[in-house]
């Protein structure tokens, strides 16, 4: 099968979470489907594997103009999808169309605004509910935050509508999109990890970890929210303890507490799980799942999370701490600090786990199933 899979960043190097899903995604398909790649260019130098016809598009940062914002207040279109809406991508998409592919992958669906109409089936992939990100950092208390969260419902349910088949990666978000197009097929290809390259391996004398690029809403929110509400209770219960938050946008923070330091941008997110003792993940909200829980899990660290942190997870709760209070939060995690055979217990168990239910092979084992069912049967 021709399958022409167009993403909103390019997949390699693999640093960061949502790049490693496109690289996995593509390594499968291209395995048994010959895959073109369109992905937007800002500046990554990493190189596909052979067999992927890789095209990079250039996204050029466009300058903020008044006249600009005012009428995209005008517009249907949500902001997301406006940006993503670039000539240069239309033309790639509508020249690969030509070649009749047997069916397009646009993975997250602001993009589809840049797709022409076509006959080519079409799978859209959602590595979260955008709307419901946005209902989560924006809330809906001022006008233009309702105004923004109508565009984008509105915007994602146009797209939902004119695909085949939409894929999630978790029932939760399963539900909620079913509940809006249900007479579009939904199928869940679940987050994973890889279990070879990802191995225990942690210092149980290192940092508390906070991991995720600052660029996305929840990981900017949760972690000026553990900044101000549980460091300072975590160290009140242990003068000692250090934080590394790492991620694209960290080295940016300033005015840190005493004890945090920053890592930016890293190559390879498993020297970061190499020096740490444990994983939190305070986020506030969210959709999708976790993959920087599914890799600490698969690294052998135990992990302290929120409610919304741990969604989408199979049997969360039974494989790491969840807490939801700063008081709590601060508590737990100097718990498993303080008592390392606990730790140990927790990130074995949490491994054993991962290995039996969220290898990459095991979650995307549903894929090749569902490219069928849209394409007639063609495999």
């Amino acid at each position: 099968m021709n399958i022409l899979f167009v993403a909103p960043f390019a997949p390699y190097p693999p640093d960061e979470g949502g790049r490693r899903r496109v690289r996995h995604l593509v390594e499968q398909l291209r395995t048994r489907h010959h895959v073109t790649l369109l992905a937007y260019d800002r500046g990554e130098t990493g190189a596909p594997p052979p067999g992927v016809r890789y095209c990079r598009i250039p996204f050029a940062t466009r300058p903020r103009r008044r006249w600009r914002r005012a009428l995209r207040l005008l517009s249907p279109v949500p902001d997301l999808a406006a940006k993503y809406a670039r000539p240069a991508m239309r033309t790639a998409i509508a020249t690969e169309l030509a070649r009749r592919p047997d069916l397009v992958w646009i993975e997250e669906s602001p993009l589809a605004i840049n797709l022409p109409a076509t006959r080519i089936p079409l799978v859209i992939g959602e590595q979260n509910v955008e709307s419901e990100l946005w209902r989560g950092s924006q809330g809906e208390h001022s006008l233009r935050a309702r105004y923004e969260l109508r565009r984008l419902r509105a915007g994602e349910d146009r797209s939902w509508r004119q695909a085949a088949a939409i894929a999630v990666v978790s029932e939760e978000d399963a539900l909620l999109v079913r509940s809006r197009v249900p007479s579009t097929r939904v199928a869940v290809i679940a987050n994973g990890v890889d279990t070879a390259e990802f191995s225990p391996q942690r210092d149980p004398a290192g940092p508390l970890l906070l991991v995720g690029s600052l660029g996305h809403a929840p990981n900017r929110l949760g972690t000026a929210w553990f900044l101000r509400a549980v460091w300072p209770r975590l160290r009140l219960l242990l003068p000692e303890a250090t934080l590394l938050i790492a991620g694209p946008g960290s080295d940016t923070l300033t005015a840190l507490p005493a004890g945090v330091q920053t890592a930016g941008r890293v190559d390879d997110i498993r020297d970061i799980y190499r020096r740490g003792a444990l994983l939190l993940a305070p986020l506030p909200t969210g959709g999708g799942s976790r993959l920087k829980i599914l890799e600490a899990w698969a690294s052998g660290l135990p992990v302290v999370s929120t409610t919304a942190g741990a969604a989408g997870l199979q049997q969360a709760d039974r494989h790491l701490i969840i807490a939801d209070q700063p008081e709590d939060f601060a508590a737990a995690a100097a718990r498993l600090i303080s008592n390392p055979l606990q730790a140990e217990v927790l990130a074995r168990q949490a491994r054993q786990f991962v290995e039996q239910h969220y290898s990459w092979q095991a979650t995307l084992a549903p894929l090749d199933s569902l490219l069928r069912s849209v394409t007639g049967g063609r495999s």
